[in-house]
């Protein structure tokens, strides 16, 4: 909506229709935990952002949100659009369930946004009985509008791309009167139960777009990032992107993982398969392997230890929200990590008991980028040196795992190297028994 429209249609609307989609595939149990859920995520962000509303509350559809009455219709469209699990929302008017109401209230709102040429359409729908079928109003209001409008503004109408639409919606007890739905960049599911996904981040651009993704699914993440000591800038880059997924998130505090890949790697290098890869000259090869040292770790970490367990005990503030404690039924709860994402096909033969997520596996570079951009609202300078990295590296997203090392000769080489870590679990153990060597928290 044009800001002019805004300014003089501010005092007309009174309310906003909030909408979602994946929600309303759900059994009718599950729908209604997932929108109380949603509802509570928004209430979060408004809070957060420092907005305050009338009433919230929800039936059959749709949610609906009635601001104060200095509300900015800018401020809380930004809001909005960054929740997760919302797919569009209307600014509306809320009025009586009255035909001639509806009338009198769209011909007020036609005249509030229709410009001499302008072309515009009538589009209705109802829920329940009501005195007209929705052809009929469409029909009706449409005929009212022109005989209005129609001559001194030189109106015409368009059923496919008008400039301007006239939208009636009649529900059980109410009806509302708008003109523009507005579509939120996201969609995806509100975040929801106290589970989360480990979050394996190592620089590259099919990280941070693999994490969103299953964050976009209703998830919380963990980001675990691989530091090399002697990269502090790239760390600082890593986290700052992660910090751009805190605005999605319906949490006060955000924390990760940082683990030292210098230690890590140092101790595999007991593996005489790993040792033989590292002192070899083939260093195309080499970050193959490290990512899968690294997918065997963690898994091996969920499965048999108290690894998040240690995580969450350094956590003084357990009462504050948190992607490792969250308000749950109104308790406070420990949130389980019991998955893995990472971005790169570097671990694709990988097999493990835990779930693997690669969500980002479908998109080619720049539609990843793309959607880094839009997650971190184009502030590109704390990204650009690793997305042109990554560039590199995505040369060769066409070539699957199994080409290069097919064409290399290695692939039989690779995958007795992933077998060889059965005979090796002492040296998780030995991470396991060391958790302070290995790894530190971080709030992000």
């Amino acid at each position: 909506m044009p800001e002019s429209n805004k300014i003089k249609t501010k005092d007309f609307f009174n309310i906003f229709v909030i909408r979602y989609s994946e929600i309303a595939l759900k059994s009718k149990k599950v729908r209604k935990k997932l929108i109380k859920r949603l509802i509570t995520n928004i209430i979060f962000h408004f809070s957060e952002n420092n907005i305050n509303y009338k009433k919230i509350w929800y039936d059959f559809g749709y949610i609906y949100l009635q601001p104060t009455e200095n509300y900015s219709i800018s401020k809380i469209s930004d809001v909005l659009n960054q929740v997760l699990g919302i797919y569009s929302f209307s600014i509306a008017k809320k009025i009586m369930r009255d035909f001639n109401v509806i009338e009198k209230e769209s011909l007020r709102l036609s005249g509030l946004v229709l410009k001499k040429g302008d072309t515009f359409g009538v589009r209705a729908n109802r829920v329940g009985s009501f005195p007209l079928k929705t052809p009929e109003i469409e029909r009706t209001i449409g005929s009212r509008i022109m005989n209005q409008f129609g001559a001194s503004l030189e109106l015409s109408v368009d059923l496919e791309n008008p400039d301007h639409w006239i939208k009636i919606d009649v529900r059980d007890q109410f009806a509302l009167i708008y003109e523009e739905v507005i579509h939120t960049t996201w969609a995806g599911n509100p975040i929801n139960l106290p589970q989360g996904v480990l979050s394996l981040m190592s620089g590259h651009l099919s990280d941070y777009v693999s994490s969103f993704l299953v964050m976009k699914r209703g998830f919380y993440i963990l980001p675990l990032i691989l530091d090399n000591n002697a990269e502090n800038i790239r760390l600082e880059s890593i986290l700052s992107i992660i910090h751009s997924f805190k605005q999605y998130c319906p949490i006060k505090n955000m924390f990760g993982i940082i683990g030292n890949s210098n230690q890590l790697y140092s101790l595999f290098e007991e593996i005489p398969s790993y040792k033989k890869i590292v002192h070899s000259n083939n260093e195309n090869l080499l970050p193959y392997y490290q990512r899968a040292v690294i997918l065997k770790l963690l898994a091996y970490l969920i499965q048999n230890s108290d690894f998040l367990q240690f995580i969450n005990l350094k956590i003084r503030d357990k009462d504050q929200k948190s992607n490792l404690f969250s308000l749950y039924h109104n308790q406070q709860v420990m949130i389980k990590y019991e998955s893995i994402s990472e971005g790169d096909p570097y671990g694709s033969f990988v097999s493990s008991a835990v779930p693997i997520f690669r969500a980002a596996i479908g998109f080619d570079y720049g539609e990843k980028l793309d959607i880094l951009r839009k997650i971190c609202k184009d502030n590109v300078n704390s990204y650009r040196i690793y997305a042109d990295e990554d560039a590199i590296i995505n040369k060769h997203d066409s070539q699957s795992l199994a080409f290069l090392f097919e064409k290399e000769n290695y692939l039989s080489e690779y995958k007795i190297f992933l077998n060889a870590f059965k005979e090796y679990t002492f040296l998780f153990e030995k991470v396991q028994n060391n958790y302070e060597k290995f790894f530190k928290l971080v709030k992000i």
